[in-house]
């Protein structure tokens, strides 16, 4: 094997609740893991939508921890951003736009958000 490549849409993590599991047995229904993730892009209009700081907060958070894998001797090769383009997603179809840049489907027209304008500026950042 060549390599390995590592592929997710989302980060989802679990923290314990104080309050104990509910007695019924619908528990699994009940939302207690308390999960966060930043697949919650949304569909807002344009001016919602080119403020996206949840992926910011994201690249933010991820990137360093990549950075500090290289630097522990990982042999990391590369990095994507999913995706440079709004697209159509097979389980939610236009909905979800992950894109750095929004795109409208009525016209084909691009527009950067303000995460394609970060991501830019930290590709061009020396260090």
């Amino acid at each position: 094997m060549d390599f390995v490549g590592i592929n997710h849409y989302t980060s989802q993590y679990a923290y314990a609740r104080k309050a104990p599991l509910p007695k019924s047995r619908d528990y699994l229904m009940d939302r207690n893991a308390g999960f966060t993730s930043m697949d919650d892009p949304g569909n807002g209009t344009l001016p919602q939508a080119l403020r996206d700081t949840k992926r910011i907060h994201y690249f933010k958070s991820y990137l360093p921890q990549l950075k500090k894998a290289i630097d522990e001797r990982c042999n990391v090769i590369g990095y994507f951003a999913w995706s440079l383009l709004d697209n159509f997603e097979w389980t939610s179809g236009y909905t979800s736009r992950f894109g750095l840049v929004y795109v409208d489907y009525n016209d084909l027209k691009r527009y950067p958000k303000m995460s394609a304008y970060w991501f830019r500026e930290m590709l061009w950042r020396k260090n």
